[in-house]
Order: structure tokens, then sequence, then C-alpha cells
């Protein structure tokens, strides 16, 4: 699952153009930019190297830096990640003998163009008290516009999910259709693919599900309630400042630019049917 890779690029653009703080890099040196994540229990396959553009330019236009050196450190054990397929700037790894566990120190190596760099992560602990509100949502199927504008105006029910967070924390949710062949509530609509959706960023501790909005299928869902680790809640934070504000870098790399961070995740299932 790729996150918030817009945030990260436009913010760092704002860094480097905005603060005084932030490292000054040669201009005929290519600066790899890192966009690193791991998820608690998954395959680590979403770290990603591109080279840094001027601000403003077109993400499509991003250099991929696809011949690097890259490990993940744990437990003084270091694991080699080897580019994916094609140039796409991804690397993976390949194995199945490191685990990505709650609590622990994760240390990511970078060589680059000829920089070596360095982050490091705690992956945080997985969110307590989940709850939802009801595990069943009966919809009738719309088969008319006139349905459809009484179902927009009359239903009003919910599926709430809850956890705990006295402190304050991030939180982020994923909601997935998990049927291999969905079907829409809207009849007259038909997507080639599983409805999902994730949230912005929030630091309360409930999300409320309302149809169209965070799901438009009927079948299984998965909700994914994510715990989001301190420097992405930096980096988020600093995303909604003004940028004549900003007064740090907002990276967590040494000797780059980018983030390394880390989620845990607790999930929980609803289904959506016709009555």
């Amino acid at each position: 699952m790729k996150i918030y890779t817009t945030i990260l690029m436009s913010m760092i653009g704002l860094s480097i153009f905005s603060c005084e703080d932030v490292p000054v890099f040669n201009e005929d040196q290519q600066t790899p930019v890192v966009e690193a994540f791991l998820y608690t229990g998954e395959q680590v396959d979403d770290v990603k190297l591109t080279e840094l553009i001027p601000f403003g330019n077109d993400e499509e236009d991003i250099p991929p830096i696809n011949d690097a050196q890259v490990s993940l450190i744990y437990a003084e054990s270091s694991y080699q990640l080897e580019p994916s397929p094609g140039d796409s700037g991804y690397y993976h790894y390949p194995g199945d003998d490191l685990v990505i566990k709650p609590g622990e120190t994760y240390n990511l190596e970078v060589l680059a163009n000829g920089v070596a760099i360095h982050a490091e992560t705690v992956v945080p602990e997985a969110p307590s008290g989940v709850v939802i509100s009801q595990d069943t949502i009966e919809i009738p199927p719309i088969y008319s516009f006139e349905d459809l504008r009484n179902i927009r105006e009359t239903f009003q029910e919910t599926i709430d999910i809850s956890w705990e967070n006295d402190t304050g924390e991030y939180y982020y949710v994923l909601i997935e259709n998990m049927e291999e062949n969905p079907q829409s509530i809207d009849v007259n609509e038909t997507l080639p693919f599983r409805f999902s959706f994730v949230s912005r960023p929030t630091t309360d501790d409930f999300f409320s599900l309302r149809i169209f909005a965070h799901y438009t299928q009927y079948g299984l869902h998965r909700a994914r309630i994510f715990k989001v680790n301190q420097e992405y809640a930096d980096l988020y934070e600093s995303s909604e400042q003004d940028s004549r504000n900003l007064n740090e870098p907002l990276s967590n790399v040494n000797n780059g630019l980018g983030i390394f961070t880390a989620f845990t995740s607790t999930d929980i299932y609803f289904e959506v049917k016709q009555p």
C-alpha cells in the first residue's frame, strides 16, 4: 500500500525553498530521496528511492533510482533488499526470515549515487480497544436516479469504529472490499475493481463510515486501523502549516531527504447486504 507520496514530495520541496536549516546539497550531486514504509507482519516491499527534482515539477517526471545498495538492519543482522521489477525505484526483501514486529527498532542503510544514507524507525504498538458499532448493514439496491436521491437524502445510518487514544496520537483508516467480484450498490454502475478508501490521519478516537463516501459495494469489507509513527505524524502536521512558518527539515533521513517510518494495524470486518 502506497500512501501520501504527494504530501512527502511537496513538503520536501517547501522545506528546501523555505527553511534555513535544511541540509545544503551539491547541485552536481544527484540527491536521493527516500520513501520507506514498514508494516507489521507484512513483507518489506515499500522502499522507494528517487532523485531530488525542483519543487513544482510533475511527479511523473521524478527519476527513480534502481541501482542502489539497500539494507535493512534488525537485531544486528543485515537483510539485503533487491530492486523490484520494472523501472520503479522500489526495493523489496525476497526472503521470509525478516519479520516486522511492534516495539522493535529497524535501521535503513542506502548507498545511492555515491551517497551513504541512514535512517531509523521504531515500529509502533498495535491500536488497542478497537470496537465496531455493527458488523452488518443493509442497504437496498439503487435502480434509478430517484432511488439514488432518496438514499442520499434519507439514509443516515453509519458504521462507527472507535479505539483507545488518550494521548492524542495519529491514526488512519483503510477500508477495502474483500469480495472477488463485488456488486455495486448502484446497479447501473459497474466498477472493474474492489472499492477501497484511505482516510486522512486523525488524532480522534473514532471514525464514522457513510454510504458512498466509505463504501459503494455489497459484500465483506475489512477496516484496518493503523497507528502512525511519530515521524509520519510530524510530516503530516508540517503539511498543514503555512509554508512561511516552516523551520524544520521534513526528513528523518541522515545525509538525504525523505522518510523512513513504520505502521501497525488492527483489523475489523463488516458486511454490506441487501435487505
